[in-house]
């Protein structure tokens, strides 16, 4: 049986679905069905609620898919926000790693709900305001690590010489790629799993960040 063929779980009862049980419907339905089998109806029937109720919550359907695109690996975001408090802690190596695995991770599940976005212009518009509404997006991400990058060059462990803010723009885009190309051309576009990318990404980025004399 494909992916896309499994049933669904259906939500049963009285109880009304609530914003979040529509999100998570849309998010199921997304992972099983794709983006384009994502109709309204199909998560509304995934949530146990009619279609209309949908739209007590959410103006359109392409709100409630970028909702849906904000809700999922929320751990990479959690990580980039706490990242200037592990300044001088552990290995800058260790960090950095668990900062690539994680955008590996966000992406793989981001892509492809944001691609539908983003051949839209009314769709990239509402994506933009409710980022800069809700303070989230990548540009958010990129001056966390940068902050992080800058903090270990004041203690030493990272060269100098180097620019926080291209360090994380590096680290940021090399994931979102690995993803598109994994999303777009399939597993074999790339040579390795995002696992594996992730420790070559980091012991490389990092012959380039070490302190002179090291």
């Amino acid at each position: 049986m494909s992916a896309h063929s499994r049933p669904l779980h259906v939500r049963r009862g009285p109880v009304l679905p609530t914003r979040d049980d529509i999100v998570h419907a849309a998010l199921e339905v997304i992972h099983e069905r794709g983006i384009e089998g994502a109709t309204t109806r199909e998560i509304a029937r995934v949530a146990g609620c009619s279609e209309g109720s949908i739209y007590n919550h959410f103006d359109d359907k392409e709100t409630l898919l970028l909702e849906a695109t904000r809700s999922v690996a929320p751990e990479f975001v959690l990580h980039a926000r706490a990242l200037a408090g592990r300044v001088g802690e552990g290995t800058v190596e260790a960090t950095l790693h668990e900062t690539m695995r994680l955008a590996l991770e966000f992406y793989e599940r981001v892509v492809p709900t944001v691609a539908v976005t983003l051949g839209d212009e009314e769709r990239r518009r509402k994506h933009r305001e409710m980022l800069e509404r809700d303070g989230r997006g990548p540009l958010v991400l990129i001056d966390a690590i940068a902050a992080y990058v800058a903090g270990e060059q004041e203690l030493g462990r990272i060269h100098g010489d180097a620019d926080p803010r291209t360090v994380a723009m590096t680290l940021i885009g090399s994931a979102l790629n690995h993803a598109l190309l994994r999303f777009g051309l399939g597993d074999d576009a790339v040579p390795y799993t995002p696992r594996t990318f992730a420790r070559r990404f980091v012991s490389t980025l990092l012959a380039g960040l070490a302190p002179k004399g090291t």
